[in-house]
């Protein structure tokens, strides 16, 4: 192979060229190009990076007509083909998420008549009340960070509101550090909401704004109950957690059984008992293992022979 400058040659290329201008600029065939990509002596660009390029190079960018036209037929599409929704296909995949499955589970104890999942022209309902036109929605935070989610979810309530709907948003990480009984009281109201025919709408506002409210105290008592360290171990004095009775050193110790004191026999009483019983029923009487026997004995220097197993 004739020798190129395959620095400079990279180096052009690397600047956006083509290989047909790297081939007419140092006269290179486009097959010898081939072979020293393949010897690696000229690295190529790899489909995307080239689509890549391309589209820096030469921007294609639709007129706001076109964008307008192309809305329009989408829109059109998913309407006669609801099943083909992105958001549907990805969130059914997925299955029933741990939010969703704590709110059925309340639900269902509270004899709440929910339905999951209704479908109502683009947009799938979390739980609802299909007669009544009543949707609670259980968030998660994406639905209040993520910018392209909140404008999706406001119109969303636009379309279902403009319908007769009445659209209620839990946001699950405020819901989930509430305490057992706030939490109950949540899905009782919403009970009564569902029940209730005769609600104005100043209780309905309300209702709405208690669902995403987190009682302030509520908060303080979780943080500080997380950082109360004031109670002692009962053997060593050591400061531990509220809901513990020991610490972790002296918790093994009582479970292992060592801090047990029992009343050892005499030397001359062991031996006796040595001769005539068997270990296990030694440890029997004093509560101990057959093993503890044979530690009393070797720190009184007993010995003892061994005893032959029965055939």
């Amino acid at each position: 192979m004739k020798e190129y400058d395959w620095k400079e040659i990279q180096k052009y290329y690397d600047e956006g060229n083509s290989t047909r201008k790297v081939s007419e600029k140092f006269n290179i065939n486009t097959h010898l190009l081939w072979q020293a990509s393949k010897k690696g002596y000229f690295l190529t660009r790899s489909p995307s990076d080239a689509q890549k390029l391309s589209q820096k190079l030469k921007p294609r960018k639709h007129s706001e007509e076109t964008k307008k036209k192309l809305s329009k037929l989408k829109r059109k599409f998913l309407e006669e083909n609801p099943d083909k929704v992105p958001y549907l296909l990805n969130h059914h995949s997925k299955g029933m998420s741990y939010p969703e499955k704590y709110f059925e589970k309340a639900f269902r104890n509270e004899n709440v008549g929910l339905t999951y999942h209704f479908r109502i022209g683009l947009y799938e309902l979390d739980f609802s009340d299909p007669i009544r036109k009543i949707d609670i929605e259980i968030d998660g935070e994406q639905h209040y960070v993520d910018k392209r989610i909140v404008e999706s979810d406001k119109r969303r309530d636009k379309y279902l509101e403009d319908r007769g709907w009445i659209v209620y948003r839990v946001r699950w990480s405020r819901f989930s550090r509430l305490k057992k009984e706030f939490r109950k009281m949540v899905v009782q109201e919403i009970k009564a909401l569902i029940e209730d025919f005769k609600m104005s709408e100043e209780d309905i506002k309300k209702l709405r704004d208690k669902l995403l409210e987190v009682d302030e105290d509520n908060k303080k008592t979780i943080k500080t109950k997380r950082l109360r360290k004031t109670k002692k171990c009962q053997d060593c004095e050591k400061i531990i957690s509220e809901s513990a009775k020991r610490c972790n050193k002296c918790a093994g110790i009582a479970k292992s059984g060592n801090n047990r004191k029992v009343e050892r026999p005499s030397k001359e009483e062991l031996e006796k008992m040595i001769k005539e019983m068997s270990w296990t029923a030694i440890g029997k009487m004093y509560n101990v293992s057959d093993n503890a026997v044979r530690k009393w004995a070797k720190s009184y220097n007993i010995i003892w022979k061994k005893r032959k197993h029965r055939k």
